[in-house]
């Protein structure tokens, strides 16, 4: 997900979550946050893969942040982990980290 500040910052959020009390861990791909962002707007901008349904004003707003980023706008990132959802005990715990 991809979030503007009230301040203008530009912020990606990846979300990981399990019903157990460890997240998933990020993927190889999410490892390297730059390529993995740019290669998600690309895929979003030309309605690949999960995006094949993208509306032309998502597809648009894809292209619009490609452009943003690539002329230096800085990107901060977060991973956030939710663990231990659906549990039953009403305690699933949120835990937000730099990405």
């Amino acid at each position: 997900m991809i979030f503007r500040t009230r301040s203008g910052q530009l912020l990606c959020v990846e979300v990981k979550s399990s019903t157990t009390a460890i997240a998933p861990a990020l993927s190889k791909a999410q490892q390297n946050t730059s390529a993995f962002i740019a290669s998600r707007l690309q895929r979003a901008a030309l309605g690949q893969g999960q995006w094949a349904n993208a509306d032309a004003q998502t597809r648009a707003l894809a292209i619009s942040l490609r452009k943003e980023i690539a002329s230096g706008t800085t990107v901060k990132t977060l991973k956030v982990n939710i663990t231990n959802m659906f549990s039953g005990s009403n305690t699933s715990v949120v835990q937000a980290r730099l990405w």
